[in-house]
């Protein structure tokens, strides 16, 4: 009898952890004290750039989203769909948010 397809990829790639009918990826690399501070500073000088910062930040928050699946557990990758969401419906809410027309914005 054949190995069927998971145990022949088991054996070839012995250093490799199997569950389910997938793999398990490599843990994301963890961000130091300093790093942190680094993409605060980041995340906050790119606010502050912007004139809509409501939207800016909406699409921050709406990029993490899909990320959070990768870092949690299976059984809470709803989050990340739901991050993403509230990201989405901020950022679309306060589109106007800079309080000019759209002649003095440049739209026109």
């Amino acid at each position: 009898m054949q190995p069927n397809v998971a145990e022949r990829f088991r054996r070839s790639h012995p250093g490799v952890k199997i569950y389910g009918s997938g793999y398990q990826t490599p843990p994301l690399p963890r961000l130091s004290a300093f790093g942190k501070i680094k993409l605060a500073i980041a995340i906050r000088s790119t606010l502050m750039k912007r004139t809509s910062w409501k939207t800016t930040l909406g699409a921050i928050i709406a990029l993490i989203g899909p990320l959070l699946p990768q870092i949690l557990p299976p059984e809470f990758a709803w989050v990340g769909q739901a991050v993403t969401s509230i990201g989405v419906a901020f950022g679309l809410i306060s589109a106007r948010d800079n309080g000019v027309t759209s002649e003095q914005a440049g739209a026109k």
